[in-house]
């Protein structure tokens, strides 16, 4: 069954680029890589409005959208297998 038929309607693209990315769909990882990096931005926003400056800012920011990126990658791959 493919990874895309456990998305609920309205899910933000990060969750379709990541499905796609489990069914090994041409083009998929870029669009995985560009929407983890574009999550960072946002994350590294708050993150500097917390009071987090420099190189923590850079990789607190990509660390914590890498994570979400796992964290979604893991459950698409844990519900694939129970089904």
């Amino acid at each position: 069954m493919p990874a895309a038929d456990h998305i609920a309607t309205g899910s933000p693209p990060s969750s379709y680029a990541i499905a796609d990315l489990i069914d090994q769909k041409p083009g998929s990882l870029g669009r995985v890589a560009a929407l983890t990096f574009n999550r960072a931005i946002w994350i590294g926003i708050g993150l500097y409005l917390g009071g987090i400056r420099g190189q923590k800012l850079k990789q607190a920011a990509f660390i914590a959208s890498a994570t979400l990126t796992t964290v979604i990658a893991a459950g698409f791959i844990r519900k694939g297998k129970t089904q």
